[in-house]
């Protein structure tokens, strides 16, 4: 029997650490993931939704995080409705 994965949200902080991460320090979502203690598969998620955004790395200064926290999220949520409709039993 396979237990069910818990859905937790991800910080703002965290959110930044990746992307920093990522394409700063060139690391693979592997590496990204050891050292965050996070799995691949959001990382890999969380960086297929910022380039969605149309955004670019680094951030301007003036960015409003609000906008990105709201952008990610909105394509998560797009993402499990379709998922539940499409595959509900």
């Amino acid at each position: 029997m396979t237990r069910k994965k818990k859905m937790v949200r991800t910080d703002m902080q965290t959110y930044l650490d990746i992307f920093r991460l990522k394409f700063e320090a060139k690391l693979s979502d592997r590496q990204i993931s050891q050292a965050l203690n996070i799995g691949r598969a959001t990382i890999s998620d969380l960086v297929i939704r910022f380039n969605n955004l149309g955004l670019s790395w680094p951030l301007a200064a003036d960015y409003p995080l609000d906008s990105l926290d709201i952008g990610i999220s909105f394509f998560f949520d797009v993402f499990i409705k379709f998922f539940f409709v499409t595959y509900s039993v």
